[in-house]
Parts: structure tokens; sequence; C-alpha cells
């Protein structure tokens, strides 16, 4: 595997990972994201931030602990700004909204739960999304998480009545052949570590899919709007 790098400098490194690819592995045998990126860094990553083994797109690994430790707590304020793009069946959601859920985590199948009810023990999970683009199937959504959770972006569009297409563990009707989901990690925006200016990554979605080569036109809308 290369690395197919966004953005690199003394402080960061930013890649973009393909969709079935594990970041971090307990396989011993397996290549992984980090082992490539520690290969490509010789003087060591930290990984600040993960994306679903199933999903591609946007990773930011951090070159110092320095770094790793402000982008951390950037992540944990929430002042880091992440989007992506998913496709799923069509539905009757409105063009654009707020989903809110409350999740409950089940370690024994590594899924999250979501409703829409609260009760003890569960907590909540917020994303935004709109509606940019649809084919005669499916519909293309811009998601923004407003929350932190494991599984999030998953759960809720599965709780929507929209599950994300390929994604069989969350509802999905049938698995996409590699095993990838329709979920891409596709506009990053963030706060430098060191010279504190503002970072945008975007990373366009994997080209050898139908669906997704599908999306060029709707997301040039997205990166440069017409007046």
């Amino acid at each position: 595997m290369s690395l197919t790098i966004l953005l690199e400098d003394d402080q960061l490194l930013i890649v973009n990972k393909p969709a079935t690819t594990a970041i971090q592995s307990a396989n011993p045998t397996e290549v992984t994201l980090e082992q490539e990126a520690k290969r490509h860094c010789t003087n060591g990553v930290w990984l600040v931030h993960r994306i679903d083994q199933p999903v591609s797109g946007i990773v930011l690994f951090a070159k110092t602990a320095e770094a790793a430790a402000i982008l951390s707590e950037q992540f944990k304020n929430r002042s880091i700004e992440k989007e992506y793009l998913a496709f799923t069946p069509k539905t009757d959601l409105p063009k654009e909204g707020l989903l809110v859920h409350y999740f409950e985590r089940y370690a024994k199948n590594n899924k999250t739960n979501a409703y829409i009810d609260n009760k003890p023990g569960r907590y909540q999970a917020q994303l935004s999304f709109i509606k940019i683009h649809s084919t005669d199937h499916y519909q293309l959504l811009l998601v923004k998480p407003l929350t932190g959770r494991q599984h999030q972006i998953r759960a809720q569009l599965s709780a929507a009545g929209c599950p994300i297409k390929g994604d069989v563990k969350y509802g999905a009707r049938r698995k996409n052949q590699d095993r990838s989901i329709h979920l891409h990690a596709w506009r990053l925006r963030f706060s430098h570590p060191t010279s504190h200016l503002p970072v945008q990554i975007t990373c366009e979605p994997p080209q050898q899919d139908v669906l997704w080569n599908s999306t060029s036109e709707a997301l040039q809308q997205l990166t440069h709007p017409t007046t």
C-alpha cells in the first residue's frame, strides 16, 4: 500500500485512506495505514482521529507529540469541523435537517444503537445533513457530525430510515462487493497546531465506483458555488 498524501509539513501528515484499509489492527500480518505512515515519517507519527475500516477519506496524523496534543484538544472541544459524504437509498428525508438521537453501545458486537428517546445511560448524538445529489435509486447526503460518537453517522442514518449503501451492520440490504460502505470523509477544517492559521482539506471520493463518479458536478457546486 502506498500513501496518498493530501498535505504534509513539519507538524502534519494528512492522507486519503482507501475504503477497507485498517488504520490500526491487532493482526500483526495486516498492513495498516498507521504502519505506512510510520514508514513514511521516520521520526514517528501520532494518530489523532480515526475513521471506520470500511470508510474512505481523510485521516490526520501529527508528526510531533506537541502537535498531537493540540489537535486532540481541538477534536475534544469540537472546534475541528468534519464533513462526510454518504450515499443512502432515496427516502422522504427533508432537503436538510438535524438528526438527534440517544446512543447505547454494545461492546459484544461493536455496535451502537440509536434511539429517539433518552434514558439513563444513553448519550446524545447530533448530526446535520443536506441532500446534494440523487440518482435513480440513491441520494447523496453531505453530513456533518456535531458530536464525536463511535459509528455516529452510520447509526443515526440507519435510525432515520436511510442506512448507508453497503453497510449491512447498520441495516443495508446487501453488502458492497469489496466490503466498503458508501461513506467518505470529504472535508476537514481545523487550526494549524503551530501557525494557528485555518487549514481546510478536501478529499475526492473513490473514482473506481459508478455512484461516486456521479457526484463530480454536485461537489463542484459545493467547492465553487456559482453566484
